[in-house]
């Protein structure tokens, strides 16, 4: 289930945009459910382990972390760090703590509250949350669009001009981009779009390094497991195989299965 969810996430994910934004919901809400089990997964075999294979109680679970992934997140890294610290062997740290703290932080607010930000828009509710949509675009985008490469954004502004000469004058745009900016003109779609491209890309990278980070903390405490006799598992670590690989697989993964 976590890897299907994981997996479903950032598929949906690299193909969101600006023209179909229920994608990032669909991202949104596999990406933190999958994050939520497996961060919870390690917890609770570090219990266990810390424990003589007592696990924590589900009202544990419930009072310590509900359904927030920040807190959470935090154990992992404490985990890693005292496992580090213990002579376990640890492959993958983040590659940007920044962005997987602004994504973290933006998935955990949608568990909290804003996954029902819609239906608290229609029926007035005075729950203050924001669109998770609009807080993706600038938490996360915003913070990643920073590296656009520069060469990049010339072939974007040739191709957004030569569209305008050639459809400009025979086409209509009134568009909303994530934050719910007007995009006026197909220039303007041409240039969001190719640049919502590369963020969502980039994105999807990210959270990928991200699973590789917490299953390579799953995969020492794991191997803790088969070394004692306190714990018996099998191999977890295994489910998520395709991530424990390079940058640069990773980031040219257009699929995730």
């Amino acid at each position: 289930m976590i890897r299907t969810c994981l997996n479903t996430g950032l598929n949906s994910l690299a193909r969101a945009n600006h023209a179909d934004t229920g994608l990032y919901s669909q991202a949104f809400f596999n990406l933190h459910a999958g994050l939520e089990r497996l961060l919870k997964l390690v917890y609770i075999i570090d219990v266990a382990l810390t424990n003589d294979g007592t696990v924590p109680t589900d009202e544990d679970l419930r009072k310590r972390f509900g359904h927030d992934l920040v807190p959470l997140f935090a154990m992992a890294g404490e985990v890693r760090s005292r496992l580090s610290a213990n002579g376990d062997t640890l492959y993958w740290e983040l590659v940007d703590a920044e962005a997987a703290g602004r994504i973290i932080g933006v998935l955990a607010e949608f568990g909290k509250a804003s996954r029902y930000y819609n239906l608290d828009y229609m029926v007035g509710s005075k729950r203050t949350t924001r669109d998770p949509v609009a807080a993706w675009a600038t938490e996360v985008g915003l913070y990643l669009i920073k590296d656009y490469p520069a060469r990049r954004a010339a072939e974007d502004a040739d191709f957004a001009d030569f569209a305008h000469a050639v459809l400009g004058d025979r086409s209509s745009v009134v568009r909303d981009s994530e934050t719910g900016t007007a995009i006026l003109g197909l220039r303007a779609e041409v240039l969001h779009g190719r640049r919502g491209e590369w963020v969502q890309r980039a994105a999807t990278f990210h959270v990928a390094t991200i699973v590789r980070y917490l299953t390579d903390v799953l995969h020492a405490l794991n191997m803790r497991c088969l070394r004692g006799s306190v714990l018996e598992l099998p191999f977890l670590w295994e489910f998520f195989g395709p991530y424990n690989n390079e940058d640069r697989d990773l980031r040219g993964r257009r699929t995730f299965l």
